[in-house]
């Protein structure tokens, strides 16, 4: 499936186009925006020479400061870099590493983390916003080449739904091997709350629709003063103490960091009401408390 050759139509958003409007409101760098595509270009080229790896005949993108080098949500992330930024070679070495490393439980999912070696260890099952960052990736590169990248969506898109959302909440579940009836079964965390790759899905499959809504519900229920989500949460409210990782678990700590860029980048590329108000209450907190 690498490399999805099926006949690409003519199409392509190149980097710098700008092509999605923003929501009305919406504060932009200052500046020169052919500066700013520039000054992205560079950083990118820079990305490249520091994360991406060639290995066991693909590429990957590195987490130095992982347990294990290769981790899911890494190349979820390159996925979606190198669609955004129409580096398809890229963008195809790194699928074909990701169709290499099926998760055991649902093989149409990734396996969460693997050795220097490019072996999947810790039981080989699969992490949630790996998956999500995955598909949207390819929905992103069925926008920009075409060919057989939509199918593999699709049947991603799918896994997901089945392995990776709880049916009893609709909301994200911790990775396939968190089954109804394991102790962490239960619980969410608030990053892989994305939003706008829900609003994606949805275009696939409507039944997503519920899927995006239960997660703004959760959103709404969840934001207080400061408009801030905790790491993990449980019942509809934070967990309390160590759940997954450490006593911070039902804080707003080092995975729930990633949930105002999840928020806004719905609620500028959607301008949808209610990840307008999720954003605007942080960004009102932000301002209160200045610097």
């Amino acid at each position: 499936m690498s490399g999805c050759t099926a006949s690409p139509k003519p199409r392509g958003i190149p980097f710098g186009s700008h092509a999605v409007p923003y929501a009305e409101g919406t504060l932009r760098p200052s500046g020169d925006p052919a500066t700013h595509d520039r000054q992205v270009r560079e950083l990118y080229d820079t990305w490249k020479r520091t994360f991406v790896t060639a290995r066991c005949g693909s590429l990957q993108v590195i987490s130095p400061d992982a347990d294990h080098p290769y981790v899911a949500e890494a190349q979820g992330y390159g996925l979606v870099i190198a669609a955004i930024m129409g580096d398809r070679p890229l963008f195809d070495g790194i699928l074909a590493y990701v169709e290499a490393h099926p998760s055991v439980n649902d093989r149409d999912l990734l396996a969460a983390e693997q050795d220097k070696a490019c072996a999947s260890v810790n039981g080989g099952d699969s992490a949630t916003d790996g998956d999500l960052d995955v598909a949207y990736g390819l929905l992103l590169a069925d926008r920009q080449w075409g060919g057989g990248y939509r199918a593999e969506a699709v049947r991603r898109i799918a896994a997901i739904k089945r392995s990776e959302i709880d049916p009893r909440t609709n909301l994200t579940n911790l990775g396939d091997w968190a089954t109804a009836d394991d102790e962490l079964g239960d619980v969410s965390r608030t990053s892989d709350w994305m939003i706008d790759h829900f609003r994606a899905f949805e275009r696939v499959d409507p039944s997503w629709r519920a899927i995006r809504v239960a997660h703004q519900d959760a959103v709404e229920s969840l934001q207080g003063p400061t408009g801030l989500l905790p790491d993990f949460v449980r019942g509809g409210r934070p967990v309390k103490g160590e759940v997954l990782e450490d006593e911070h678990d039902g804080d707003y700590n080092w995975n729930a960091l990633r949930d105002p860029w999840r928020i806004g980048s719905d609620a500028v590329t959607s301008g949808d009401p209610r990840s307008l108000r999720a954003a605007r209450a942080i960004t009102a907190w932000i301002s209160r408390t200045g610097d």
